[in-house]
């Protein structure tokens, strides 16, 4: 009996669906819809930052891309959205930075993060809402540069995007993202080919036992830990008692790890079913 779909908005399967190299007009379509560009061309660069020092946090990305005009990008999927995702996501945006010894500041190549996020307290002021770095507000407006650039893209509020030519993208993408009925993602798809690329590997690993299996471990942990810190916050829990709750959300992933790393599964599967860093599996 065939499986129902996994989901996209969910990290795993998002990076499976979208990354695949050998059906690649997913991706090409999804940057085009976000970036509002052409995108002539582009190459897959491993999604693991290394640490700069041993003290540095290591960064692992859902995707990571960069374009033929040098721009590097990482695109995060983030259902279970929190403003502390905020800093994180600035954090991975100066890491998409690079310039080689000796060559001038001016050859910076730029960076774009794109974050696919459910935003029910309209937190953010648009559906899609993208951010330049170095942007002030005063008197005047100065942009000290647009070499970073963040795209916060809000899932639930699809119906809040004007239907028009120029969203048409955007529109088709978010609402083939959320689908949850097979049938409605196959009308879909047939308005894009790299939309149909995207449904053809999610169908095949919606039936493979041991994906479904990561998708609903990672997806338990993810609506555990959501759930848990807004609690928290509701409750207003003083400082020691969140430590703790935090202590024990990380032991509780570790325990997953160590059985999937039992099981068989690469550093990277865990630490993107468990949320844990490399650093904390060894």
């Amino acid at each position: 009996m065939e499986k129902e779909l996994l989901k996209l908005t969910l990290d795993y399967i998002f990076k499976h669906g979208f990354s695949k190299i050998s059906h690649p007009k997913g991706l090409a379509f999804l940057l085009q819809a976000i970036l509002r560009t052409n995108i002539k061309g582009f190459k897959h660069v491993h999604p693991e930052v290394p640490r700069e020092t041993p003290e540095s946090k290591t960064v692992i990305y859902d995707i990571s891309v960069e374009l033929d005009d040098n721009t590097r990008v990482d695109i995060e999927m983030q259902p279970y959205f929190r403003k502390e995702h905020i800093d994180r996501m600035f954090y991975y945006g100066t890491r998409l930075m690079h310039i080689k010894r000796g060559e001038d500041y001016f050859t910076l190549n730029k960076g774009a993060v794109i974050v696919f996020i459910n935003d029910k307290d309209h937190f953010f002021p648009y559906p899609v809402s993208a951010y330049v770095q170095g942007e002030w507000t005063g008197d005047l407006k100065h942009i000290l540069t647009e070499k970073l650039v963040y795209y916060f893209i809000a899932m639930d509020r699809i119906n809040e995007i004007e239907v028009n030519e120029e969203n048409r993208d955007i529109i088709l993408l978010l609402k083939f993202l959320t689908g949850t009925r097979r049938e409605e993602m196959e009308t879909l798809a047939r308005q894009n080919e790299g939309l149909k690329e995207v449904l053809e590997v999610l169908v095949e690993i919606s039936q493979n036992p041991e994906e479904r299996a990561i998708a609903d471990a990672r997806d338990k942990f993810l609506w555990d830990l959501a759930v848990s810190m807004k609690v928290e916050r509701e409750e207003g829990r003083e400082e020691g008692r969140e430590e703790g709750r935090i202590e024990g959300r990380v032991e509780g992933a570790i325990q997953t790890a160590k059985a999937m790393i039992a099981a068989g599964f690469d550093v990277e599967t865990i630490c993107k079913a468990t949320g844990l860093s490399p650093e904390d599996l060894t």
